[in-house]
C-alpha cells in the first residue's frame, strides 16, 4: 500500500529507508507496481479513447483527467470489482499509510494530509469533491492557467461512454496488477 502510494511522489533513489530491509523491499515493490500500473494504463487503447474526449479542450492534462475520472468511477462501481466495502478498504489504507509515514517526503506527507482530511479514497465518487480536487490541481500544478474543473461538463456530457470504457478497462488493469504480483512473488 505505502509503496504504491509513494509511486506518485518519490523516486527510488529518494526513498527514505528504514533498517527493516524486508519492509524496504515491500515499499520498493509497491513503487514498481505503481509504475507498472501507470505504464499499462497510459498505453491501454480504452484509456486512450477517454483521453481523446478531454484532449481538445484540456490538451496534455487529458491523462490526469482520465485518471481522476476513473477514480470517480471506481468509487461509484467499487462493488463490481471488490468484495471488500470501500469504507473498510479506505480505513485499512489510511491505517497502513499512517504506520509508514516515516517513508514520506514532504510532497507525499502534504498530499496524505489533504487526502486523509477529505477522505478522498471514498469521496472521489462525489462530483463536488472532484471539483475541489480539480480546482486544486489547476492552482498548484497548472498555475491557474487552465480551470480543469470545467472538465466536469465534458465528463457529464460523455459519462456513459467513459463509464463503458472504464467498465471494460478495469478488469484488464486488475489482471495486469495480479500478473505483476505473481511475477514478483508478491501475491
Amino acid at each position: 500500500m505505502t509503496g504504491n502510494y509513494l509511486g506518485d511522489f518519490v523516486r527510488n533513489k529518494e526513498l527514505i529507508l528504514s533498517e527493516n530491509t524486508e519492509l524496504n523491499a515491500q515499499i520498493f515493490a509497491g513503487m514498481e507496481l505503481h509504475k507498472a500500473i501507470d505504464l499499462y494504463t497510459d498505453s491501454h487503447p480504452l484509456v486512450k479513447q477517454v483521453q481523446k474526449i478531454f484532449t481538445p479542450q484540456f490538451g496534455k492534462y487529458a491523462t490526469v483527467l482520465s485518471d481522476l475520472y476513473f477514480d470517480y468511477l471506481l468509487c461509484n462501481y467499487w462493488t463490481e470489482f471488490s468484495n471488500i466495502p470501500l469504507t473498510e478498504f479506505s480505513n485499512k489504507a489510511y491505517r497502513s499509510l499512517d504506520l509508514h509515514k516515516n517513508y514520506f517526503n514532504d510532497r507525499a506527507q502534504g498530499f496524505y494530509g489533504y487526502m486523509y482530511a477529505n477522505n478522498l479514497l471514498e469521496n472521489y465518487g462525489k462530483l463536488e469533491v472532484m471539483e475541489m480536487v480539480l480546482l486544486g490541481i489547476s492552482n498548484r500544478r497548472v498555475g491557474g492557467k487552465m480551470n480543469l474543473a470545467l472538465s466536469i461538463e465534458v465528463f457529464l456530457a460523455n459519462e456513459s461512454k467513459i463509464r463503458d470504457y472504464f467498465i471494460k478497462f478495469y478488469p484488464d488493469l486488475i489482471g495486469r496488477g495480479n500478473e505483476f504480483l505473481d511475477h514478483n512473488d508478491l501475491n
